[in-house]
């Protein structure tokens, strides 16, 4: 499933929720395309030393989105802040 999530500034960013496929079979390179340096040494971490790359790819998708919503954006469609609200993440939406 996909949301989306804007900021005050109107970028548009695109979230996926659940199991991140793309963080178990590419590993460090995820993030590191989509311009998160941190995350890419501690995905690359876990993955080169074989802590258990199975599991941050059940928590990265929603770390990813708990971060951006940490940095202002906000959801842009009811489906989205009743999953974050259910989540404990956010409560408001942003009108548009």
């Amino acid at each position: 499933m996909q949301f989306y999530l804007k900021n005050e500034f109107g970028q548009v960013k695109t979230f996926h929720v659940g199991f991140s496929w793309k963080v178990l079979f590419f590993g460090p390179l995820v993030p590191l395309f989509q311009g998160e340096i941190i995350d890419t040494f501690l995905v690359g971490f876990f993955w080169l030393t074989g802590l258990g790359i199975i599991p941050v790819a059940f928590i990265y998708n929603g770390h990813r989105i708990k971060k951006y919503v940490d940095k202002g954006f906000r959801p842009l469609n009811k489906a989205t802040r009743n999953y974050l609200a259910s989540k404990n993440m956010i409560v408001e939406i942003l009108e548009d």
